[in-house]
């Protein structure tokens, strides 16, 4: 992913989570840099997974809901009745369908 891209996202994320999420984002974004590399994995490709790790958090319930069904993420009776669980795989969905993410392995992360 280009830096430019990378700035995109951040400023949709911006404007879209509330500011103690987005703080929260960039922490991770920092943290997951970090562990790439002390592990020798991709710098980049974790900064994104960390950037987009919560970008469904601030949905809301009806919203979640709305998008699991028009992506066909399947959603459990458990979820049903704690809609917050759905964040990391409905992230995973935005992450490709919304943010143009096609490394399976960012999806997984996130997800």
């Amino acid at each position: 992913m280009k830096a430019a891209e990378w700035k995109k996202i951040r400023k949709e994320l911006e404007k879209e989570l509330d500011s103690r999420r987005y703080e929260h984002t960039l922490g991770v974004e920092f943290t997951s840099a970090s562990l790439a590399m002390r592990f020798g994995v991709p710098v980049q490709s974790a900064r994104i997974a960390g950037l987009l790790h919560d970008c469904a958090k601030c949905l809301g319930d009806e919203k979640s809901f709305s998008l699991c069904d028009k992506y066909d993420v399947p959603v459990s009776e458990y979820e049903r009745r704690n809609p917050a669980l759905l964040h990391s795989k409905l992230g995973s969905v935005l992450a490709k369908v919304k943010y143009d993410v096609s490394d399976e392995d960012i999806l997984n992360a996130i997800a």
